[in-house]
């Protein structure tokens, strides 16, 4: 692109990183780094879900602009796994109430397959971002970071240099710390929890704590009232979140970790925004930078084009086990390709986006795709899989009327959304949701075969010099196998549709004349013209303006004659699935 032109945010906060040279809250330089380190977290206490892989999509975006700029970088991912358990998710046995205020790292597994709840929910999660959407990163869990002393040195600077942390942290809270707040979590020796302990003195690499009851929104986690001494060299405890999140960053040299808009609120470094109430890492990068000598892993003294990113809504809400509008990043690819997932998280960081809508049916909430926002992303790549292998790209330019800089924009959007490192020399043969909304409920009436062969014929008229191979028969297979499955869970009914044996005989009773005189018309022209599915669109739309004096007239008709309901999938694409034949004589037989 030219110079001055926009570039796609990955690019920009890669530069950003590249060309920083100092602290954001000290007057400093940061260090330079042979090697630069992205971090992305997750905390375990919850059942990991597609909202906690966007922080490593965008996360991974920045190393592929990383790399793509010659740097060496690292790629991590934490489990923060020494959370406690706060509520019992739904899916997991009942019995885990008696682990309420345990870190999840200690909890036995739910399904007795690993060794600890954290490990399950770690490999399902981490495995299907490696073997599905591609992820390449090193795993870390912060109970092993902790029991293997890595970070008693920064427990030990924390405790060290308390009262100016808590000078720091009280910058942005309305009510001050308490004088005998300490920075350590202990687990409580007695009954294993970490929620309810409560420190009350330091002496050395000690501190003395109780086990108090801990109340939160909606309950009351009972502690066990034991008094006990945690030794921070054996690593049986925590940070407190802020400083804990502070110290991981020196701990992995890490100049960046993305963040969402709730630890991003009240940026300090912007004029005239009042300190109180900043979000966490702001002041875990306050924190880093005067505590642990190492800077606020934000390359721009103020937020940029990802940090915060804004939240991601499903069903309108953040995603919630409780709401049922969780997505796993395991289900996904079962009924959507994975790259339309990083594209959803993309494409624009900084606006809320959301998929699909919540839907109360039978005491129980549901998702429903009611705007087919799923097709869309699907459409969507297509697109830009178009512009990037420069295929028909004059025809997308003109239907979404995109500059240069936009086409520029989606190229490169498209490339971050690979799964893989090599991206294919010929553009991926996909087929069009208009198509594959339509097929997939006819597989019980033609079969797959029949469906792969209706699919290729669509296919030969997109892509009519290239021949097709069994590579692109395999991919449209699993095309209509993902809708299929797609239709199963979150298909909205107007979409959803079988092919009735016989049509209500009290349609025919109920036409009249003027109906009658529409469909001979059609079945003439039917039956003797090719259609593509824009013009046989267009002439039921004519004729039923003309004949019906209602353009939607046609469409109701056909639609009780074939499915028994005056609604359904786009219509053309429809008929131009099925057979003609069959077609023309069920029409024909509501004249007889």
């Amino acid at each position: 692109m030219a110079q001055g032109d926009i570039t796609f945010w990955a690019d920009d906060l890669a530069d950003a990183i590249i060309k920083r040279e100092s602290y954001n809250y000290v007057d400093k330089s940061v260090p330079k780094l042979k090697k630069i380190t992205i971090k992305s977290s997750t905390s375990i206490s919850g059942v990991p879900h597609i909202g906690n892989a966007c922080d490593i999509f965008r996360a991974e975006a920045v190393v592929k602009a990383l790399r793509d700029k010659g740097q060496k970088v690292r790629f991590i991912w934490v489990a923060e796994n020494m959370d406690p358990l706060r509520k019992v998710p739904a899916g997991i046995p009942d019995r885990f109430e008696a682990f309420l205020g345990r870190p999840v790292a200690e909890l036995p597994c739910p399904e007795e397959c690993c060794n600890n709840y954290s490990e399950h929910f770690v490999n399902l999660f981490i495995d299907s971002l490696r073997n599905h959407f591609g992820a390449q990163l090193e795993v870390f869990y912060m109970d092993q970071i902790y029991s293997s002393g890595q970070l008693v040195s920064y427990v030990r600077t924390a405790l060290d240099k308390i009262e100016r942390l808590r000078e720091i942290i009280n910058q942005y809270r309305a009510s001050p710390l308490p004088e005998d707040w300490i920075p350590w979590k202990p687990i409580c020796e007695n009954c294993g929890k970490i929620i309810t302990t409560r420190m009350k003195k330091r002496e050395g690499n000690e501190v003395h704590y109780s086990c108090e009851d801990y109340k939160f929104k909606h309950r009351k986690i009972e502690g066990c009232h034991h008094q006990g001494v945690s030794d921070i060299r054996e690593g049986k405890g925590k940070l407190l979140w802020r400083v804990e999140w502070a110290s991981q960053w020196p701990l992995w040299k890490v100049p960046f970790e993305p963040y969402g808009k709730e630890h991003g609120v009240n940026c300090p470094h912007v004029t005239g925004t009042p300190r109180i109430g900043a979000g966490s890492f702001w002041v875990a990068g306050n924190i880093t930078e005067e505590i642990f000598d190492w800077p606020e892993p934000c390359p721009t003294k103020a937020p940029n084009v990802l940090q915060p990113y804004e939240y991601v809504l499903v069903g309108g809400q953040k995603m919630s086990a409780s709401l049922g509008n969780t997505i796993a990043t395991w289900d996904w690819p079962t009924f959507a390709p994975p790259e339309t997932l990083k594209l959803y998280f993309l494409r624009k960081p900084k606006s809320q986006s959301n998929i699909m809508t919540s839907q109360k049916i039978n005491k129980q909430y549901k998702l429903i795709d009611i705007e087919l926002d799923i097709p869309k992303l699907i459409d969507d790549l297509t697109d830009y899989s178009k512009l990037f292998y420069d295929f028909n790209a004059q025809k997308i330019i003109d239907r979404l009327k995109i500059d240069e800089n936009k086409v520029a924009m989606y190229k490169r959007l498209y490339v971050l959304c690979q799964i893989s490192e090599k991206i294919p020399p010929t553009i991926p043969k996909t087929l069009p949701t208009s198509t594959s909304l339509v097929l997939t409920p006819l597989k019980k009436v033609l079969g797959m075969e029949n469906l792969v062969k209706k699919s290729i014929e669509v296919l030969q008229k997109i892509f009519i010099s290239t021949p097709m191979t069994e590579k692109d028969r395999k991919k449209i297979e699993l095309d209509l196998i993902l809708m299929e499955k797609y239709f199963e869970l979150y298909a909205p009914e107007k979409i959803q549709f079988e092919i009735k044996e016989e049509f209500s005989p009290n349609l025919k009773n109920q036409l009249t004349s003027i109906e009658k005189q529409a469909l001979k018309i059609f079945l003439e022209k039917f039956q003797e013209e090719k259609w593509d599915e824009k013009s046989l669109a267009h002439e039921i739309y004519v004729i039923g303006r003309k004949i019906l004096q209602n353009q939607k007239g046609l469409f109701r008709l056909l639609y009780q004659i074939l499915l028994g309901k005056e609604f359904g999938p786009k219509l053309a694409p429809l008929l131009l699935a099925m057979d003609k034949n069959w077609i023309i004589n069920r029409i024909s037989d509501v004249f007889n």
